[in-house]
């Protein structure tokens, strides 16, 4: 967020025990008035997506099957991360980009996401972590670096998910000299039951394109 476009897609800086990180964040879900920055107008930066239909397999045989959905990112708006995170990548030793994005209360990764993700991974991003369905989302290694489309709730205060903990997915993820580690993923109510069974190393292997 800030005053203007400009403002709203410049990164965040933080340093600790001498590694230098950047987070950049979009959000793919917005009102289509008064939500996204412009050049003279605050607010948030914005990778739009586009949804179209098309007739499923079975449209032919059995009318009302449910129709293919295809979402797609903006591509100016996609090119426009794409320059930031690239333009952040010699800055810093860990680049961190962070969506909102999906569909809430669903598990299903859109193409849009995956779009996006990927991008920002081939781009240079160090990992990327996706939020907004409420839920947990798929976990991808794309060139060898993770997409977390998801890790769900922390702290919403919402009625219908008051209670809901197992909804969220806690991971800690480390940046050794001698390569990538990712420490299991487990909900809250886990780690406080056995907190050490946790915390092990997973070796990430490189997924490729």
């Amino acid at each position: 967020m800030g005053i203007n476009l400009e403002e709203a897609r410049r990164p965040a800086l933080v340093e600790r025990a001498g590694v230098r990180l950047g987070f950049l964040s979009y959000t793919s879900v917005f009102w289509p008035v008064g939500h996204a920055a412009g050049r003279d107008a605050p607010g948030v930066a914005t990778i739009k997506a586009t949804t179209a239909y098309q007739p499923g397999p079975r449209a032919l045989e059995m009318p009302g099957a449910p129709p293919v959905i295809v979402t797609t990112p903006d591509p100016s708006e996609l090119e426009a991360m794409e320059m930031d995170v690239k333009n952040l990548r010699n800055r810093v030793d860990i680049v961190v980009v962070s969506c909102h994005w999906g569909v809430s209360g669903s598990n299903q990764v859109l193409d849009y996401q995956h779009a996006i993700g990927r991008a920002a991974i081939s781009a240079g991003a160090d990992i990327v972590i996706g939020h907004h369905p409420h839920v947990v989302q798929g976990i991808e290694l794309w060139q060898g670096r993770p997409i977390f489309y998801s890790l769900g709730n922390f702290v919403f205060d919402w009625d219908r998910m008051r209670g809901n903990i197992w909804t969220v997915c806690s991971c800690v993820v480390a940046f050794p000299t001698a390569g990538w580690q990712v420490f299991r993923l487990c909900p809250p109510a886990a780690i406080a039951v056995t907190p050490l069974n946790c915390l092990i190393p997973l070796e990430l292997k490189d997924a490729g394109s």
